[in-house]
């Protein structure tokens, strides 16, 4: 059962890295602000998991939170071109 927990925290890992650089390249804005949060707080989650893991039920939920998040970032870049 662990290879499954390690490899979500990778997903929910990567799909940060990439919420972070596409908010750091985006133009300053309010919604860019309130991305920005969500995604540290969401940084932070991850970061504590080392030390201690979450159930399955709250790493699920952040998984499915952190995806979407990504989907609304990947299309806040998609409105800007």
């Amino acid at each position: 059962m662990e290879p499954a927990k390690s490899t979500r925290l990778d997903i929910v890992r990567t799909a940060l890295d990439d919420i972070v650089t596409r908010l750091s390249e985006a133009k300053l804005s309010e919604e860019v602000r309130d991305l920005r949060r969500r995604a540290a707080r969401y940084e932070r989650l991850a970061h504590d998991w080392e030390t201690k893991p979450p159930s399955e039920d709250e790493r699920a939920l952040v998984m499915r939170e952190v995806l979407e998040l990504n989907m609304a970032v990947i299309k806040l870049g998609q409105s800007d071109t």
